[in-house]
């Protein structure tokens, strides 16, 4: 298959793939760490958003002629190995939104980082779309951990 994009924009989507399957995964060790409820929900809304974000972005590298990278980032990994030591002492929801609020501001991050490169005009417009959406969630956590020290 010949490639007709630019390989900087291909492996800057490659990154926002694994970062989004990162925010997925992050999502999915809080699902397990919470009982129920308003958290739980959210959590579970976001594994399946953040799922679908780093699949759209695959199949858009794969539009673009290139095979894209499956899986996480390397961090993304350590911070797996990491959180799952976290768990045994981040048993209340207050520390696990913080850790949410941390891994979703560095997944906008990115996206904002990335909607600021010299991409194609469409390309942009949509990595600003989703930088809305991650932006949004970002909000809502932080709503969620404020309504939770109440």
């Amino acid at each position: 298959m010949m490639s007709i994009a630019n390989p900087k924009y291909v492996s800057e989507l490659n990154e926002l793939a694994q970062r989004s399957t990162d925010s997925a995964q992050a999502y999915q060790r809080a699902l397990e760490e919470v009982d129920s409820g308003k958290l739980a929900a959210f959590c579970k809304r976001r594994v399946q958003e953040r799922e679908k974000l780093a699949g759209q972005l695959r199949v858009r590298v794969e539009q673009l002629g290139e095979a894209p990278e499956e899986g996480g980032t390397l961090a993304g990994t350590a911070e797996k190995v990491l959180g799952k030591a976290k768990s045994i002492v981040m048993d209340d929801e207050q520390a696990i939104l913080s850790e949410l609020i941390r891994v979703e501001g560095s997944l906008k991050d990115s996206f904002e980082r990335y909607s600021q490169a010299t991409t194609p005009e469409l390309a942009q417009h949509e990595i600003l779309g989703y930088y809305a959406e991650i932006a949004k969630t970002c909000s809502q956590l932080e709503e969620l951990k404020a309504d939770n020290a109440a």
